[in-house]
């Protein structure tokens, strides 16, 4: 377990880390020279790292794999020996070179496809359609209780029930409207009444 532990810290440090900061100085600088090896160093640690993803399972059961591996990083990374670019001109520019052609019809291929594929999936997005009608057939839908109602407005029950209801206490205020005003009118008569009996009888006198 040590040792793992060990090999992993390595090979981060060493394999990717530094690597990066040294790329990152190697644009900064606009050094051609300096930025091909990183660049090349990142190709075959690429190749590595997805050989190392595939055959995990087999290589992890390997005597002495995690020594070999730290090994094997610090030999690619390091300017004393660059191992990268020893690997990369001796096997995997040439084998690019030989098969460039059906690496770029098959990427070709995959975008299409994907593409293809991308644009019969959003031609089958079924759209939103209106409550009451589809955009594409004209076929009628039934509509939700709460869709029809949001539509329709108020039902005839309710209209009904609510428009009687409106005109029963409207009677009733009106009623008890004209009640209060004949009330206050009988008691004005007779007030004016009284007085007129007054004023004859004051004059007779």
């Amino acid at each position: 377990m040590l040792v793992v532990l060990i090999s992993n810290l390595v090979c981060v440090l060493f394999g990717y880390l530094y690597p990066v900061y040294a790329t990152y100085k190697a644009l900064k600088r606009c050094d051609p020279g300096e930025t091909k090896q990183w660049l090349m160093y990142w190709v075959v640690m690429s190749g590595f790292a997805v050989a190392e993803t595939i055959g995990e399972m087999v290589l992890t059961i390997l005597p002495f794999y995690y020594e070999v591996k730290t090994l094997f990083v610090l030999w690619l990374v390091l300017p004393q020996t660059q191992g990268a670019t020893v690997i990369y001109n001796a096997y995997v520019e040439k084998y690019l070179a030989q098969h460039e052609r059906e690496i770029d019809r098959i990427a070709f291929d995959t975008r299409q496809r994907w593409r293809q594929t991308v644009s019969s999936a959003g031609g089958r997005t079924p759209r939103r359609a209106s409550p009451f009608e589809t955009a594409t057939t004209g076929s009628t839908l039934e509509p939700s209780e709460t869709e029809y109602r949001a539509t329709a407005g108020p039902s005839l029950v309710d209209r009904t029930s609510g428009g009687a209801l409106g005109h029963v206490q409207t009677a009733r205020d009106a009623s008890r409207a004209i009640g209060h005003n004949s009330g206050a009118g009988l008691a004005v008569s007779g007030e004016l009444s009284s007085a007129l009996n007054s004023a004859r009888v004051g004059a007779a006198l």
